[in-house]
């Protein structure tokens, strides 16, 4: 509406403009009290006062554009009016509070979505992947069937072992993974004795790397996960005294800022306990036996088992073999020497490779063996030269003067721990086989054909200084302790006097064949031999013809201007070269 006021010279004003038109007639008589006048917009646009026209415009010029207005700020004020740019309209913004309503009836049960799933399967309704699912399959199984997607594709192939346990959601899951084959149900590394995990959110997706698990028992490390979700707990981090079976333990996702306690489905096995022991089935032994004592064999066999002692829940177990499908049981052994006395062992040698027998029912204990080398004493036998001992065949070791040592083996990387064997082995010192002290013949030369000339033998072999009290029987026995491991001594055997102590070799070669006779050396050293050829070698081998670990060689029986000769000669002997030793004949 336009402003229309009265100007002081009584002129009717619009909008502030003299119209020019008295708002008052001359006075004339009192008349009636006049009314309100009609304003109106004419056709031409001009204000029109009781149909007057006043010649003023209605409207102005168009201006330029004004700024575009923003849209007001509406709230309701602390009085509950409605405010509009922060100014009060005093127009409440809530109407008066009504009278409470009757209570209205409860409503009838909801279907859940299997329950609607099993009506439209009735009605034929139901399709999957294009094909009408069949009425009769409506079990609850058959609904979570319904609901599977198709099977994604292949993916890569992930790190070896599987999962341990059942995942549940709504929580992190830390799952414990098998070690090798999953069917052995195997926890704990063979190698390194660690154990692995994967990790999962609480959707059931594997944790990002970079996800967080503390609060394995006895453990104060966190942990965090790999590319792949995993973590490594160390042997050394696992409890020792019992396993833990379904509990919770701690995770904080990647991204999240606390740690929340996972599904209560982690397992955590003890550490693994591993032993090396004395096998009792077959407790050393000094090389190999035949008949009589065994007096010259450089080594002693030690048969040992490998075991290892699995904790439960309640901090038992038993001692058991090695599983062979474990995967690689090969294991280097170090063999060790103590001087008598002391507990500090020196390393002596090492055998690599020795494969670990696969369990304590198994029958091939060779798996388990190794020997350990008996160093020599000195005896001061004819013929014997101590520098091609040293020289020939350093499987000997040193030649020395000897004395008995304690020597046991050590085995690396059984679980990720080096184990000792857990007992000693005293090592008595060997000797050589004495040589031919004396020899002659006890019947006439023979003649035959060619080089078929056949004597009757005696001789004696030089024992006087063979040393009787280091003479070995065919095992070892537990003969008290060295401290808290138990000795494995060999013992103290009379000499027998109707038994050979020295195997002796005869062979020759004749015909195209190999020839081989046995005589046997008694206590004394004295023997006998019959139908002896002439060109025959004597070889003294200890005991046995079957485990030759060294052997003596007497050298050739000659025939020199009919008159027999043998040499001192062989591998430990010194050739008398151009002084052949006559045999002469003698009594029976």
């Amino acid at each position: 509406m336009p402003d229309i006021t009265i100007g002081t010279n009584g002129n009717w004003f619009i909008n502030g403009i003299d119209t020019g038109k008295p708002s008052r007639g001359e006075q004339g008589e009192p008349g009636e009290e006049g009314g309100t006048p009609v304003i109106t917009i004419g056709a031409n646009g001009n204000w029109f006062i009781n149909g007057e026209d006043t010649g003023m415009p209605s409207r102005g010029e168009d201006g330029n554009p004004g700024e575009e207005g923003g849209t007001p700020e509406i709230t309701i004020g602390g009085n509950g009016n409605w405010f509009i740019d922060g100014v009060d309209t005093g127009k409440p913004s809530r109407g008066e509070q009504g009278n409470d309503g009757d209570e209205g009836q409860t409503g009838a049960a909801g279907q859940s979505a299997y329950e609607l799933w099993v009506q439209e399967v009735n009605k034929g309704t139901v399709y999957k992947d294009g094909v009408l699912w069949p009425k009769e399959r409506t079990t609850v199984n058959d609904f979570w069937e319904f609901l599977r997607g198709k099977d994604g594709e292949d993916g890569q192939d992930g790190q070896d072992g599987q999962d341990g346990a059942t995942l549940i959601l709504g929580s992190p899951n830390v799952i414990i993974q098998y070690y090798g084959d999953p069917d052995l149900k195997e926890y704990v590394d063979w190698e390194d004795g660690s154990v692995t995990y994967k990790i999962y959110d609480s959707n059931g997706k594997v944790a990002q790397q970079g996800t967080k698990v503390k609060g394995i028992p006895d453990s104060e490390s966190v942990y965090t996960t790999n590319a792949e979700g995993f973590i490594t707990v160390p042997k050394d981090e696992l409890p020792t005294d019992k396993a833990y079976e379904n509990i919770e333990v701690e995770v904080m996702i990647k991204g999240e800022t606390e740690f929340k306690n996972s599904a209560n489905n982690t397992i955590v096995p003890a550490k693994m306990q591993v032993q090396l022991v004395v096998n009792d089935s077959k407790i050393p032994t000094c090389g190999a036996f035949g008949e009589g004592i065994n007096l010259g064999k450089p080594c002693v066999n030690v048969w040992f088992k490998v075991q290892r002692k699995k904790l439960n829940t309640e901090g038992k177990g038993e001692w058991e073999g090695i599983l062979a499908e474990l995967g690689n049981t090969q294991r280097t052994v170090d063999i060790y020497e103590y001087a008598s006395g002391t507990t500090e062992p020196t390393t002596t040698s090492t055998t690599n490779a020795i494969e670990l027998s696969p369990g304590d029912n198994n029958a091939n204990y060779n798996n388990c063996k190794v020997q350990i080398k008996r160093k020599f004493i000195y005896t001061n036998l004819q013929g014997l030269d101590k520098t091609k001992v040293e020289e020939s065949n350093d499987y000997w070791g040193e030649y020395a003067t000897g004395g008995f040592r304690y020597a046991s083996i050590g085995i690396k990387g059984c679980y990720g721990e080096d184990l000792m064997l857990q007992a000693y082995i005293k090592i008595l010192p060997a000797q050589f086989a004495p040589t031919i002290k004396t020899l002659n013949r006890t019947s006439d030369i023979i003649s035959g054909t060619g080089s078929s000339y056949i004597v009757a033998l005696k001789g004696t072999l030089d024992v006087e200084n063979i040393n009787k009290d280091i003479y070995l029987a065919e095992k070892y026995v537990q003969s008290g302790t060295e401290g808290t491991l138990p000795v494995y001594s060999p013992p103290k055997t009379d000499i027998p006097s109707d038994k050979g102590i020295y195997q002796l070799r005869i062979s020759w070669y004749t015909g195209g064949t190999n020839k081989t006779e046995t005589a046997y050396a008694y206590h004394d050293g004295n023997f006998t031999t019959e139908d002896t050829n002439v060109t025959s070698k004597f070889i003294l081998d200890g005991v046995s013809t079957e485990s030759n670990f060294y052997e003596v060689n007497f050298g050739g029986l000659n025939l020199k201007e009919g008159t027999l000769y043998y040499y001192r000669s062989g591998q430990y002997v010194t050739d008398t070269g151009d002084n052949p030793i006559e045999i002469t004949k003698v009594q029976n």
